[in-house]
């Protein structure tokens, strides 16, 4: 539950951190290095879900996260070349899409994802979901740094087409789980 606090923390962290000074133009970052930190802390996000790398600091990382995320989206801000007003509409309707897709993600996982976390079967999954996160972030580290694409590149454009097939897969694991462990308990205290 603790993991679920700091994500909202992130998510809440987002808006702020979006309007920063690449934008309102007193940083400019190419964007290589930029894409490059967002790979990293992808990386490191995952890598923490595996083994903790920072415990109870992790409001502070994902602050830290939130800035370099802030700078990408930012820097694609800054490339329209829009003046002061278009651009603050411009960076509130990203915010307000950005935050309305995260609380649409949250409530189509967060309930498989707390009956998931009743049973045994939780840590397998964190664990596996967190070491598919780590590979995806070193394909796409790999991809900024050398500026050519790759398989797991490709394979991560085409996952947004099976997002639902991937919540029904976690509905239909969190069920089957959680049922097999009430089974157990079950048994458990007929014994």
């Amino acid at each position: 539950m603790v993991e679920s606090a700091v994500r909202c923390q992130l998510s809440q962290c987002h808006p702020v951190q979006h309007a920063d000074r690449n934008t309102i133009g007193w940083l400019r970052l190419p964007p290589q290095p930029v894409e490059i930190l967002v790979a990293f802390s992808i990386l490191i996000s995952a890598l923490h879900a595996l083994r903790p790398l920072f415990p109870g600091r992790e409001i502070y990382v994902a602050a830290g996260f939130g800035l370099i995320h802030g700078l990408a989206f930012a820097a694609v801000l800054s490339d329209l070349k829009l003046a002061t007003g278009p651009l603050a509409l411009s960076i509130l309707g990203l915010n307000l899409g950005i935050e309305l897709m995260q609380l649409f993600i949250i409530a189509m996982t967060m309930p498989w994802l707390i009956l998931l976390s009743l049973t045994p079967s939780y840590v397998w999954v964190r664990m596996s979901c967190a070491f598919l996160a780590a590979i995806a972030a070193l394909g796409w580290l790999a991809e900024r740094i050398s500026g050519n694409s790759n398989f797991i590149g490709a394979a991560l454009q085409k996952f947004p087409h099976y997002a639902p097939a991937a919540i029904l897969l976690l509905a239909l694991i969190a069920l089957t789980a959680y049922g097999l462990s009430m089974r157990q308990t079950r048994r458990s205290a007929l014994s």
